[in-house]
């Protein structure tokens, strides 16, 4: 392997091929932007926010998934209350608390993605992933919503540069153009 450094980004390559796995990460040492594909971030980030009873979503891998300077903004379920914008290790933590403190925690929780709308050019990407969650073994969802996703190529990978989502209620439903695929 062969170490690179730009600015405060590190790069890890295989020493007999320099473009094949390469690993990029920050100089805390948190792999960045190592999935070559926007499927592969989107499937990452819900196999890392999806968990089993007594455990919790994969922080760590979820850390690799978002760029540095990532924000991420929560839904409100007040929409006269001003958005929340987070860093991730903040958001991290507020979802640790709320895991621990709730019945997500003894029942796990699962998140898959039902729907996707992409609009990319070069090095930026925008998604709109329509996900279903559920809890522990239960098939049917408790909550739907869309993920707006922003992310990033940098090197040789894809990272979130930013997240928000809302979730579906009664007074808001999900338009059909963001849950079908023939639409």
């Amino acid at each position: 392997m062969v170490l690179h450094f730009a600015g405060d980004v590190g790069y890890l390559t295989a020493a007999n091929d320099p473009v094949a796995g390469v690993k990029e990460f920050d100089l805390n040492g948190s792999v960045l932007f190592q999935l070559e594909s926007i499927d592969a971030i989107v499937r990452a980030y819900y196999e890392s926010v999806s968990f089993d009873p007594g455990r919790l979503p994969d922080y760590g891998r979820l850390r690799t998934l978002f760029h540095p300077g990532a924000r991420i903004t929560p839904p409100r379920s007040d929409d006269r209350i001003a958005a929340e914008v987070l860093e991730v290790e903040p958001f991290l933590e507020r979802s640790r608390l709320l895991i621990q403190s709730s019945e997500l925690g003894s029942r796990g929780f699962r998140q898959r993605e039902v729907f996707r709308s992409i609009e990319a050019f070069g090095n930026i990407a925008h998604l709109f992933s329509t996900y279903e969650s559920t809890l522990g073994e239960e098939s049917a969802p408790f909550e739907r919503g869309i993920n707006s996703i922003q992310l990033l190529k940098q090197g040789h990978g894809w990272g979130v540069l930013s997240m928000m989502w809302d979730v579906e209620r009664q007074d808001r439903l999900i338009p059909s153009q963001y849950t079908r695929e023939d639409s």
